[in-house]
């Protein structure tokens, strides 16, 4: 009997060691009009359920090497709900072999019909060799500018509103008001990511353990006090590799990201578009690829995110602190730092009204040290995104990360945003001199009229030298908010460059007096060289070579610390005499 059992035993722990049977594939050509089967998604909870499907059609060449297979789904919630955003990656079987992954939808449609990306085509992302994340620090060559991302997206939408379209993907967001999900939408829309208020944070150490096809995929954009995870569906698992989705989620190409397991708490019926509420739960792997046809991650491994931290500060108010982890790429980076920032700053000192910001933010750069930056401004209604986005601390992140010089890794983020709710800003209104000749080496006063709020005007006197080499010449006085004045600074050519670049800047609640003579300079190698005798420019000016010096217009500068916020500028010009008077 004992020895009966052991053998029970045995066989089981050889068919437990045994490799899995392949899961059978049926091509697209094999695919023909009329066939029935049935897919696989979750509805509610973690467990999938079955609904039938029949084969429509096939359209051909669909995507570049790429066909589509158009089904008709049934099931009671899809003949209710019609297709479901969140639905994308749900693997359909016809005869037992797996045809593909619910991935596209008309828009408005009333019967639950979709179409499926072939597998043939994800079993090529999903084995597509890897170049590690060592080699692939980022994937966008050209990150476009923070205070850019609400007027428009560095990528195109991926569909007309018209035809099919990628099956819309439900991020969702927890911890974040609802004044930043406008915000969030017009980020993500053009690849029909749609934030989702409701999904809650989830249990970061409980679900499943494992992806199992038709079972929930989350990609994880940020965790801890605010969560951001885009959750489709698991299409197939060949050991520790896991496919989904059927379409890219922002088609990065490689991107490492935390992919994490899911619960769907229900499915929300909607005339413009229904979709999965779900919350996630346990990370289980690394995204890997991020493709036409699929997404592609590994279990068993773990993304490494980049700690943020906001403190907000508002009026005598005990400042509140969010702490978040988001994750590392040139382009979302710095994208999800400020909507982190931004949700902060909206809960703890959302008010609509006249207030002046300080955005202070020090970035931990690996191997160089901190850097600090820092950024007010004004607005009449509240803070606003593009305060937050434009902020220097937010818009360093692209320039680091983007730099062409060397990886640069940002080991954590500091914020502090302090929001001071009062009317205290001036505007330049002109700049006055005492005379419109003046004398070469002689201080002159420049007395600068501001306009402050409720209408009352206040002068500063900003005394300046007039170099002695500018005997006959004519001088350009200019008055600036520091915030329209551009540095002194060459372009960089080192990081070390680079850093000390975006260290250098000028204040808003700064007046900047600039005096511009019409000799010249050049910056060259990281430098700026002023006051360039014509011989020398000649040499220096760009020509056959693209090592010589750029152009620079030279200038004396005074910077005068304001106790408001400034705005506008004012110049005036004035002649320097030929002679000295007596």
């Amino acid at each position: 009997m004992m020895r009966h059992f052991l053998a029970i035993l045995a066989l089981a722990a050889s068919a437990a060691a045994a490799p899995p049977t392949p899961t059978p594939i049926m091509r697209v050509k094999d695919v023909k009009p009329g066939m029935k089967g049935f897919g696989l998604t979750t509805f509610h909870g973690t467990t999938p359920e079955r609904f039938e499907v029949e084969v429509v059609g096939v359209l051909r060449h669909f995507l570049p090497k790429q066909d589509l297979v158009l089904i008709r789904m049934d099931h009671p919630i899809l003949r209710h709900a019609g297709i479901v955003a969140g639905m994308s990656g749900s693997p359909v079987y016809v005869d037992g072999k797996l045809v593909g992954a619910v991935a596209y939808g008309f828009p408005f449609t009333k019967d639950p019909i979709a179409g499926v990306t072939p597998i043939e085509n994800m079993l090529d992302d999903m084995h597509r060799p890897a170049r590690g994340p060592e080699r692939t620090p980022l994937a966008f060559e050209l990150p476009p500018s923070p205070a850019r991302w609400l007027a428009r997206s560095p990528l195109p939408s991926s569909s007309s509103s018209s035809g099919i379209q990628r099956a819309a993907l439900p991020l969702s967001a927890a911890g974040f008001p609802e004044s930043v999900f406008p915000d969030m939408e017009k980020i993500f829309s053009p690849w029909r990511i749609e934030p989702v208020q409701g999904g809650g944070a989830g249990d970061a150490t409980g679900g499943p353990t494992r992806f199992e096809p038709g079972a929930p995929i989350g990609v994880v954009l940020a965790r801890g006090d605010v969560s951001m995870v885009g959750t489709g569906t698991v299409t197939h698992v060949e050991g520790d590799a896991v496919a989904g989705f059927g379409h890219p989620f922002f088609g990065a190409g490689e991107l490492y990201v935390p992919i994490a397991s899911a619960e769907i708490h229900m499915v929300i019926p909607s005339v413009f578009r229904s979709f999965k509420l779900s919350s996630p739960l346990g990370a289980l792997g690394t995204l890997v690829q991020d493709r036409q046809a699929a997404i592609v991650g590994v279990t068993g491994r773990r993304a490494e995110m980049m700690p943020v931290r906001l403190e907000v500060k508002s009026g005598s108010e005990p400042p509140a602190v969010f702490e978040a982890e988001i994750v590392r790429h040139r382009l979302l980076t710095p994208m999800l730092a400020s909507i982190v920032a931004l949700s902060g700053v909206r809960q703890a000192a959302g008010d609509m009204a006249d207030v002046l910001v300080t955005v202070r933010g020090t970035l931990a750069v690996r191997g160089h040290g901190p850097l600090v930056l820092e950024t007010r401004s004004f607005s009449r209604s509240g803070i606003d995104a593009g305060d937050i986005a434009s902020a220097r601390p937010i818009a360093a992140i692209s320039a680091l990360l983007g730099n062409p010089f060397e990886p640069a890794r940002i080991d954590r983020l500091d914020l502090e945003v302090s929001a001071d709710f009062r009317s205290d800003f001036g505007q330049i209104e002109e700049v006055r001199l005492p005379a419109d000749e003046v004398d070469a080496g002689t201080r002159v006063p420049a007395r600068v009229v501001v306009r402050t709020y409720g209408g009352a005007t206040e002068t500063v006197t900003i005394p300046f030298d007039v170099p002695r080499a500018a005997i006959g010449d004519t001088l350009k006085v200019v008055v600036a908010s520091g915030g329209l004045v551009e540095p002194d600074r060459a372009p960089p050519e080192s990081f070390a460059d680079l850093l000390a670049y975006l260290a250098k800047d000028f204040p808003n609640d700064a007046l900047v007096l600039s005096v511009y003579r019409p000799d010249e300079g050049v910056t060259l190698r990281g430098a700026v060289i002023p006051d360039l005798p014509g011989s020398a420019l000649d040499v220096l000016r760009p020509g056959a070579s693209s090592r010589r010096g750029r152009p620079y217009k030279s200038a004396a500068r005074i910077v005068v610390p304001y106790r408001r916020m400034v705005f506008g500028k004012a110049e005036i010009d004035v002649k320097v005499r030929k002679e000295m008077q007596q």
